[in-house]
């Protein structure tokens, strides 16, 4: 069986410390949450607002997925191991993704398709190959954050492919490559931005098609996935971090507003994916050094561990929540902080329960390899390079 890892003397010149990153952990819970309260500010307070004040909402939100995609990258080319197969990595990442999302799929069935999901939009997300047509139903449907999940599964297809190739880029070409890859995120955009068709997209003033070519087309953001994995070449390579935490936090937030302002399409990931990149980047070598981290604290690593069920259980908790306490005007200030404290503390609850009960046991019961796939892995890789150590796998 071909292995995942292919080291060099150019792109990893000294052998890794033992590197935990919890710092990632940790920041990945943060996001979450903030992903939680974006949308419980549009399915809590938007009723009854303006296009264009929803539309602010949905700019807020749609850069963090980017965040995902990146620390996914990122974290999975840390996580290499010499023994690492094609089949065994393709299994870890479907026993870590696949049964908390058939789990928050069938949910969605449960409490919310029987008002007007179609097998138009339910089976394409179970399966997840709802990102591969222009059709913002069939992208959102049951489950509507899952749409990511359908680009994560992409990118995990590729990875075997694309880790070996990227690994022979020169440490010293790592950084020029990054750009280049940051350019082409640019040049995504650009392109949507002459491309027709589609109904508009009220609350972003841009089409169907527009929208799916810069936001949910999985092979486009394949391209944050990719930084993601070149930040993490350039760490372990001994390449220098530009920015500390402090400033590479104070470039995202400063790209996160300048969000507000470009057209919608440069919104979704142009504007932010390197200084989301430059964040992550900053975290994980502040864990590798030793160095203090904002996010290296028991609460948010918990957040982090769970976040993956945070982020698939939490629009069907909103939505629950809203429905069983509806009205036709906007929400007051007490009201809503009152259902958006009752979803999180609902949401908290189930998401640690999948983690405890579903994801956990999935992966201790079938990630390792039997003892024969272990045999056949030790005897695979010669001579290379020891790998850095990392918690898990995460990929979210």
């Amino acid at each position: 069986m071909k292995v995942l890892i292919e080291t060099t003397a150019t792109t990893e010149p000294r052998p890794a410390s033992p590197a935990r990153l919890p710092s990632l952990t940790g920041v990945r819970g943060i996001a979450a949450l903030v992903v939680f309260a974006i949308h419980a500010y549009g399915t809590v307070w938007a009723v009854g607002m303006s296009l264009e004040t929803q539309g602010r909402g949905t700019r807020a939100a749609v850069p963090l997925v980017a965040f995902f995609f990146v620390l996914s990258g990122f974290v999975l080319v840390w996580s290499q191991r010499p023994t690492d197969t094609t089949a065994g990595f393709w299994r870890r990442r479907a026993l870590k993704i696949l049964p908390n999302h058939v789990v928050a799929w069938a949910l969605c069935v449960a409490f919310l398709v029987g008002a007007s999901g179609t097998l138009v939009t339910t089976l394409p997300t179970l399966f997840l190959v709802q990102n591969w047509l222009p059709n913002i139903e069939m992208n959102h449907g049951t489950n509507a954050v899952a749409w990511s999940l359908s680009v994560e599964m992409f990118c995990y297809l590729l990875f075997p492919v694309l880790s070996p190739l990227l690994r022979r880029i020169p440490a010293e070409r790592l950084w020029a490559v990054i750009i280049a890859t940051t350019a082409l995120i640019f040049a995504v955009p650009t392109v949507a931005m002459f491309v027709s068709g589609g109904d508009p997209v009220p609350t972003l003033g841009i089409t169907e098609v527009q929208y799916w070519l810069a936001f949910v087309f999985p092979p486009v953001r394949l391209l944050e996935f990719v930084l993601g994995m070149l930040l993490a070449l350039a760490l372990r390579s001994g390449r220098r971090v530009p920015l500390g935490i402090g400033a590479s936090a104070l470039l995202l937030l400063t790209s996160l507003a300048a969000g507000q302002f470009v057209p919608a399409v440069y919104a979704f990931a142009a504007v932010c994916a390197l200084p989301l990149g430059l964040f992550v980047l900053a975290l994980a070598a502040a864990d590798w050094q030793g160095r203090f981290s904002p996010v290296r604290n028991r609460t948010a690593v918990w957040l982090g561990d769970i976040s993956y069920a945070i982020y698939l259980t939490h629009l069907t908790v909103l939505l629950l929540v809203v429905r069983a306490f509806p009205t036709e005007q906007p929400r007051g200030l007490l009201a809503g902080l009152g259902l958006v404290a009752l979803a999180l503390g609902v949401c908290l609850t189930l998401s640690q329960m999948l983690y405890v009960g579903v994801e956990q046991p999935m992966m201790r019961r079938f990630a390792v390899p039997t003892r024969k796939s272990r045999r056949e892995q030790s005897t695979v890789v010669g001579g290379a390079l020891p790998q850095p150590a990392v918690a898990t796998e995460e990929g979210r």
